[in-house]
């Protein structure tokens, strides 16, 4: 028996002091990224991230083959302003792309077939119908717990400020029409004023890749969209064209090898850009977005300009909110400022044009998306609503992942679905 008697307890308190000051002897710091390793990452990171966007190009081609000949009866789907609303968001959710969405409501209005009261609650669905590609490729983190958390959450801020504005600023358009009656006034200053047409250098580089794949003919989908019959496939280029296959055939294949790309692609940017995070580069980019939020807006809005897609804007930074880059709060404002980007071109080019419609129905858009900013982003307790739904809606997915799956289906598809079906039913009865 020792005659030391007995030891003293443990005190876990040191013991954590001595980690913290020390560092875990297990896991050493680690060593410094060499200029050459730096910028060997970076360019892997440029060659993945071209892979990455490629894929969410091709998912928005895909959509449209699969939902392109049904968007007509989507788009005649229209008796009320809820319907409109609905009919904005599912036809957007439906062929992917809101610049495409925009350009059907302004044919619709210019050919007598909806009036710009009926217009404005579209664009304002088209605005939620576009969040969900950020809101899927966010579904690339499901394998990380906390990362999905943080990715889901970065990608709904976007839904939940768009619901948001939405539905506070329908109920004032409706009571009001105050965004009609601006956009008319305004519309009457800018006519005339000149425009054009600006192209984009994403797509400049996309597009020969892209095109070799999958080519999709816009105009049968706007066509259809105005309530013409189309003949023939969408598809008017690529190794699918001559193969044979059902449009929807075709658009699922895309789909499943798109979300495969996108997935792989995001695999890899994460691991990049976890080993980059610890580069005083990544620091002050992370310090730089935190820092103004307004300054942050204004690259949202320039960058979305440049690549004239806010799907591909938001999409591009749900990645860096998931592996802790940027905040949740940093990604809030430059999220607002793809919103107000998207719009930019189609005013820019609605300028040129001889319609008042047209330059009326853009201005509609950039001023809701204003609107919407004013009310729900300067005031820290009102931009705490939609950060404080994100988060909150983030938390629940890591808990229970399926729910991401519902979230999407139940607020992008079946809600308009089922609203849209109602009203056919009433309507019909």
């Amino acid at each position: 028996m020792s005659a030391e008697g007995p030891k003293p307890p443990i005190d876990l308190d040191e013991v954590d002091i001595a980690i913290t000051e020390h560092g875990a002897p297990d896991k050493p710091p680690p060593e410094p990224l060499t200029g050459t390793d730096m910028a060997l990452r970076l360019l892997l990171l440029v060659a993945v991230l071209y892979f990455f966007l490629l894929g969410i190009s091709l998912m928005g081609s895909s959509f449209k083959l699969i939902g392109g000949g049904t968007v007509g009866a989507v788009f005649q789907a229209i008796h009320h302003p809820i319907a409109a609303l609905m009919v904005g968001m599912m036809g957007t959710a439906l062929i992917q792309s809101s610049s495409t969405t925009t350009s059907i409501i302004v044919a619709l209005v210019a050919g007598g077939a909806v009036d710009v009261g009926n217009a404005i609650p579209m664009v304002m669905g088209a605005n939620i119908g576009t969040s969900v590609t950020n809101t899927l490729v966010s579904m690339g983190h499901a394998g990380d717990r906390e990362e999905f958390k943080r990715a889901f959450a970065g990608a709904t801020v976007h839904d939940f400020f768009n619901i948001l504005a939405v539905l506070v600023l329908l109920p004032l358009e409706i009571a009001t029409g105050m965004i009609e009656k601006a956009s008319h006034a305004l519309t009457q200053t800018l006519a005339g004023v000149g425009g054009g047409k600006m192209g984009s250098p994403l797509k400049v580089i996309l597009k020969p890749v892209e095109s070799l794949i999958i080519q999709v003919d816009k105009a049968k989908i706007k066509a259809s969209a105005a309530g013409e019959a189309i003949d023939g496939s969408l598809i008017k280029g690529g190794i699918f064209h001559d193969a044979g296959l059902a449009d929807s055939v075709v658009g699922l294949i895309i789909l499943v090898a798109a979300g495969g790309l996108i997935i792989g692609s995001l695999v890899v940017i994460v691991k990049l850009m976890k080993s980059l995070m610890e580069a005083k580069a990544a620091q002050y980019l992370k310090k730089a977005l935190e820092a103004n939020a307004y300054a942050a807006m204004g690259i949202g809005v320039l960058v979305t300009v440049m690549v004239q897609s806010s799907s591909i804007t938001t999409s591009t930074l749900v990645p860096l909110v998931g592996i802790g880059l940027i905040s949740l709060e940093a990604i809030f404002p430059l999220t607002l400022g793809a919103n107000i980007g998207t719009t930019v071109t189609a005013l820019i080019a609605s300028m040129a044009s001889d319609s008042d419609t047209g330059l009326q129905i853009a201005l509609c858009h950039l001023l809701f998306n204003i609107i919407g900013i004013l009310i729900w982003f300067p005031i820290p307790f009102m931009r705490n609503v939609p950060l404080s739904m994100a988060r909150k809606l983030g938390e629940i997915v890591a808990e229970r992942r399926y729910m991401a799956v519902v979230y999407i289906a139940v607020v992008f598809f079946i809600i308009p679905f089922g609203i849209l079906a109602i009203d056919r039913l009433l309507i019909g009865g």
